[in-house]
This record gives C-alpha cells, sequence and structure tokens, in this order.
C-alpha cells in the first residue's frame, strides 16, 4: 500500500533543485546578455570606425553568446529531466494498485490516478469534477476536529472509511492523508487502499497468510523498482521489510495463542504448521513435529483427517465433525474442522481441532439437571396424589378400629341388635389377629407418610433466605430418602447396610438452605453405599457422628469401604473427577458438596481414606449467633442391623 510515507522525497528533492536553479539559469542569461548588448554596440560603432573597432565588436558578440549558449543547452537538458521524471513520476503513480486522490482542503478533487478512476467506475474528467466528499460521504475527515489538528501540524492521519462508486456500491478503504508539503499551495494527498477482500477473509488463517505473501512480493516489487530508478529508496525497503516481519511474528504469535489447535498439512500429510496448542495435546514441540507424517505423532486422527481431505479435494469446502477418540491414554471429545489450503508454494489443508471434552461433560449434566427437575415435578405430583388414598387409608384404619371397638354406643346397639356376643367377637378378632393387622396398616401408613413428606421436602426449590438448621434432623430425613433408595440397576442396597449413629445432646442449630444441605448427605450417603457394594466384607457399615467442637458443629461420615489411594483422594473434590463409569456418575456430587460447603456455608469439608480400610469424611459448621439449644433430653444411640425395623424422630 502506498502511503504518505512512501512519496519520493528524492525525487522532490530533484524537481526542487532543478526548479530553483532554473531562476538562477535566468539570472545568468540577464548577465550574460549585457557583454552581448555591448558587443553589439561595439559592432554597430565598429562599422562607422571599422578601421579601430571592427575586430573589438566580433570578438565581443561570440564571448557574450557563448555562454548564453552554454546556459540554454543546461536549461534545456534540465527541463527534459524534469519531464522525464513527471512522466516516470506518473506512470508510477497510475500502476500504482492503490487508489491516489490529490485534493484540496475544500475537498474538491484537482487529481487521482487510473486505479481510482478504474475502481470507482469514473473516467478523469469526471473524477476531476467531484468532490472527495462525493466519494467519502460520511466526511470523516471534514468531522474530526483531531484529524484536522494532526494535519495542520504536519503529521498524518490513518483511518477506515468507505468510497462510493459511480454504481451506488460501497468500497471499504483504508485510507492515509497526509499535507502535500512540497506544494506552493495547501493540497491533501490521500492513499486509499481498498480492503473489501481484507474484511471477507480475516477471519480466515491461511487466506490472511495468502494475503500477507501478496502484500510482501508486491511490496518487495515496489522496492526494487524505486531502488533501480531512485538509489536512495533502500531505507524505505529496509524499513518495508521490517514491518513484514514483524507482522509475520504477530500472525505466528497470534496462531501460537489461540485456544484450538491449528495444524497445517501438504499433500503428502507431512506438518507444515503446529501451533502451541498442538504443543500441548500431543506434547511435542513445533520444531520437532514439522516435518513428520501427522500419523507418527498422532495416529488416531489420521484416519479421520485422510477421509476428509479427499472429499475436500473434491468439493472444496469446510468439513467440521465431532470425534470421541483416546490420545496418549485420554479420552477426548473433539470439534474437527478441515479446509483445504491452496498457496502458490504449496497445497494442502488445515485442521482445527478444538477440546470440547469440559463442555460436553457440561451439556450432558444440563440434560441430566433438566431431567432431574423434571424427575422432582413427578416426584411432588406423585407425592401429592399419594397422599390423597393414604389419609384414606389411615382414615378407615382408624375408623374400622373404632367400629370394632366396645367403647362406641353405637357399636354396642348395634351389636345388641343383631344379638352379637361381644366378648365372642372380641376373642375372634384376637384370634385372627385383625387388630394386629390394623396396627401394621397404621405403621406402614405412617411409614409412607414420612417418606412422601421427605420427597417432597427434598424436591421442594430452596428458598431464597437461609434459616436455622438442625443437623440431626436433616441427617435423619437425608437417611430415611437413602433407604429408600433402590433400583434392580444398582448395585448397593442400604437395607444390607448397618447404619451406626452417635449424636450428642443439645448440638445448636446452623444457618443454611435445608434442600442443599440434604443434598451434600445425600450425596455422601450415596458414595458411602457405593463404596461398600463394590467390596466384599461381610459388616458393611456406616457410621455417623454428630457433635460440638469449639464454634463449630462437626459431621463425620465414615465407611468400611475399599478405600482410595492418595492419588485419588487429592482430587476427589475436583469438578468431573470420577472413578466410575460415565453412566454411573458425571463427577459432579463430591464436588458440588464441597461448595455448599465450604462456600455457601462457610464451612470446612475434609477426606480421609486409606486403601482396604475405609474413606471418613468430616465436615465442620459454624454455629448459628442465634442459635437455640435443645433442651429435650436426647434419645440414647440407636442402631440399625440388618433387616431390622426401627422407629426413627420425625419431623412434620
Amino acid at each position: 500500500m502506498l502511503t504518505e510515507n512512501d512519496m519520493p522525497t528524492s525525487l522532490d528533492n530533484i524537481i526542487s533543485d532543478i526548479s530553483s536553479r532554473k531562476g538562477t539559469y535566468w539570472f545568468f542569461w540577464v548577465v550574460a546578455s549585457i557583454p552581448v548588448i555591448i558587443g553589439s554596440s561595439l559592432f554597430i560603432y565598429g562599422i562607422y570606425d571599422i578601421h579601430h573597432e571592427l575586430m573589438v565588436g566580433g570578438v565581443s558578440v561570440i564571448l557574450g553568446y557563448l555562454p548564453i549558449y552554454v546556459l540554454w543547452k543546461r536549461v534545456k537538458k534540465s527541463e527534459e529531466q524534469l519531464q522525464k521524471i513527471r512522466i516516470n513520476t506518473r506512470a508510477m503513480l497510475n500502476s500504482e494498485h492503490n487508489l491516489i486522490i490529490q485534493h484540496n482542503v475544500e475537498g474538491h478533487i484537482l487529481g487521482a490516478n487510473h486505479a481510482t478512476a478504474k475502481r470507482l467506475g469514473y473516467n478523469d474528467e469526471e473524477l476531476l469534477s467531484l468532490s472527495f466528499w462525493d466519494i467519502e460521504e460520511k466526511g470523516i475527515l471534514k468531522r474530526r476536529k483531531d484529524f484536522q489538528l494532526q494535519l495542520s501540524e504536519g503529521e498524518g492521519i490513518s483511518y477506515q472509511a468507505e468510497f462510493r462508486t459511480r454504481t451506488g456500491d460501497y468500497i471499504p478503504v483504508e485510507i492515509n492523508t497526509r499535507v502535500a508539503d512540497w506544494l506552493s499551495s495547501p493540497q491533501l494527498v490521500t492513499v486509499a487502499r481498498d480492503i473489501s477482500e481484507w474484511l471477507q477473509t480475516e477471519n480466515d488463517l491461511e487466506a490472511s497468510r495468502k494475503s500477507l505473501e501478496r502484500a510482501r512480493n508486491r511490496l518487495e516489487t515496489r522496492v526494487h523498482q524505486r531502488a533501480r530508478e531512485l538509489k536512495r529508496q533502500i531505507h524505505s525497503r529496509e524499513r518495508a521489510e521490517k514491518d513484514v516481519n514483524e507482522l509475520r511474528e504477530f500472525l505466528f504469535a497470534m496462531i501460537d495463542s489461540m485456544p484450538s489447535v491449528i495444524i497445517a498439512l501438504d499433500k503428502s500429510n507431512h506438518i507444515t504448521q503446529w501451533n502451541h496448542q498442538a504443543e500441548m495435546l500431543v506434547g511435542i514441540s513445533a520444531e520437532k513435529a514439522t516435518g513428520k507424517r501427522l500419523g507418527e505423532l498422532i495416529p488416531e486422527l489420521e484416519p479421520h483427517i485422510r477421509q476428509i481431505a479427499d472429499k475436500l479435494m473434491i468439493e472444496q469446502y469446510p468439513y467440521s465433525q465431532r470425534l470421541e477418540i483416546d490420545i496418549s491414554g485420554k479420552s477426548y471429545v473433539l470439534d474437527l474442522v478441515i479446509y483445504t489450503l491452496n498457496t502458490a508454494v504449496t497445497e494442502g489443508v488445515v485442521v482445527r481441532v478444538d477440546d470440547v471434552t469440559e463442555q460436553v461433560k457440561i451439556e450432558n449434566m444440563l440434560v441430566q439437571t433438566e431431567k432431574m427437575l423434571s424427575l422432582g415435578g413427578l416426584a411432588a405430583g406423585m407425592a401429592h396424589e399419594i397422599n390423597n388414598p393414604l389419609g384414606a387409608i389411615l382414615q378407615s384404619s382408624q375408623n374400622l378400629r373404632r367400629r370394632l371397638g366396645t367403647k362406641l354406643p353405637r357399636s354396642r346397639k348395634i351389636a345388641t341388635k343383631l344379638k352379637l356376643d361381644f366378648e365372642i367377637f372380641e376373642q375372634y378378632m384376637e384370634q385372627q389377629n385383625i387388630l394386629g393387622f390394623l396396627n401394621t396398616i397404621d405403621e406402614a401408613g405412617k411409614r409412607a407418610a414420612v417418606i412422601v413428606e421427605d420427597m417432597l421436602s427434598f424436591a421442594r426449590p430452596a428458598g431464597a433466605e437461609e434459616q436455622d438448621l438442625d443437623l440431626e434432623e436433616i441427617i435423619e430425613s437425608s437417611v430415611r430418602l437413602a433407604q429408600n433408595d433402590f433400583s434392580s440397576k444398582k448395585k448397593y442396597d442400604f437395607r444390607n447396610i448397618k447404619i451406626s449413629k452417635e449424636y450428642s445432646n443439645n448440638i445448636p442449630h446452623v444457618v443454611g438452605r435445608r434442600s442443599r444441605l440434604q443434598q451434600v448427605f445425600l450425596n455422601l450417603l450415596t458414595n458411602a453405599a457405593q463404596a461398600l457394594a463394590d467390596t466384599t466384607i461381610l459388616d458393611p457399615k456406616i457410621e455417623l457422628k454428630l457433635y460440638k467442637k469449639y464454634h463449630y458443629v462437626v459431621v463425620e461420615v465414615q465407611d468400611n469401604g475399599k478405600g482410595m489411594s492418595e492419588r485419588i483422594r487429592r482430587r476427589i473434590f475436583e469438578p468431573f473427577f470420577t472413578t466410575k463409569s460415565e453412566s454411573s456418575g458425571t463427577g459432579l456430587g463430591l464436588s458440588v458438596s464441597y461448595f455448599i460447603v465450604t462456600e455457601q456455608m462457610n464451612g470446612e469439608m475434609e477426606v480421609d481414606s486409606h486403601v482396604g480400610v475405609g474413606t471418613k469424611f468430616t465436615l465442620c459448621f459454624p454455629i448459628s449467633k442465634d442459635s437455640l439449644r435443645y433442651n429435650k433430653p436426647h434419645s440414647a444411640v440407636k442402631n440399625s442391623e440388618e433387616g431390622e425395623q426401627f422407629e426413627l424422630p420425625l419431623s412434620k
């Protein structure tokens, strides 16, 4: 692109020098005319005095015209050089691809090169009749006071605008304007570069590289041409080459800083470009990777790329595909985009690889969350529907117990009317264990009511405000929910696990949200049950402890399962980290629990585990400032043996 710095300064000096010398030559012309005039006078005088002055006059004429002739030849040679320079300069500007316009401050166009007229669709006469503001309709230069101030101070300005063509189309251009200070009148020279193609292909890296190569070639060509014409253009060429190298380094740095893996391959599948992300993925530097076949470094990708590359050679449009592959023993989900690479020196393809493994996990998690939300709504609806017949069952059981007894006068009246002996009837009910069946119905109905209440409590969305929470009640509710969590697909069953509980008396309340805290305990209980299901121990056990320590309430959840290694223990709270299969877990349960305890409740959570011994999770919750201590006596520690039914404290 021809900018204001690219104007031939040496040419300006030559023209100025010739112009100044031309005035000097005319001065010498006048001075030299004096002996001519004198000689002519002497020559005329010599006619009258032919004997004495004839020879003197002739010599004076010859001596007078000789410097005039020499000065005339020099002036003529200077004018020819000036005309040749003007023609060469005009030809050079007309051969320039950029749009070069000379105009005054008011915007009237005084001149332009052929590229300007051709690109805008005008002929020379039409172009000279227009104003610069007819082409650049927004008038950025006219409206920007800071631009006008820079021009007045002799500085050049650069900005982007649009030129309007004769057909009404608009061409995006990059404009460089400066004052033509080598001219006598105030005029501006604007060099505009058409950036249409650059704007269309700025996101296409290969197109940018090709554009860079073309720009460099044009620049080098112009520098060589000017070097042949003007020796003093060497400095401009060196500066331009430096800019190109810096731009090339910038592009390489930009490619290396991209989060995507960028790999360029030639037709034989050899690597020609290997960015920093590719180094991070494979562990091989660009220096070592360049020139090698892709199959040597990433054999898992080569079959897919070769198949797609064959299609690209025919169809010539980008191709994208999502792959699930293993690289260096690690599973990845990759978005693969391949498009053709055609330059003057090579042909091949460009491969862009994006690691979307975590994104896919999040998407799957969102889908699972939506399912859980739907299941929560369904559970709430089912609980409501179950409560109605459950209430009828419990009420009917109570009515049967009352009507089968002897306390109601109406029952005695009907028995007397039917001549029924109550003592014999009571013996009949006792031998048939009818009252025992009614008691079983009452107990089962109440247990079902508690389960429904716990389901509604867990499915009910958390309120916006935090409240004082009774940890013992929430743990008990979580245990009841966990004990009713059964499925043929799951390998664990809480009914086969011994649950031991040790609760201290008068445990203070903590501040938090019930549903979230219940989610923490359910996660810990479920993980413990899964750990016990994977072992062959004969006495699976989960121990729950609740006690106060300093200003904290401490909860311990311990199992005697298989335990975990130190490497796994260090990563157990990381999001998406799981030792289970993808169908069994997402790796978010413990990380979410850790976030709830530490971030939302300002508590602490840690894990201690030994292989073959078991795992213990310890949770510390700060005591509520307004906590009310329990004054009621706490019941003794309760144990549940395998298959044994026991009463739990209920909370309505």
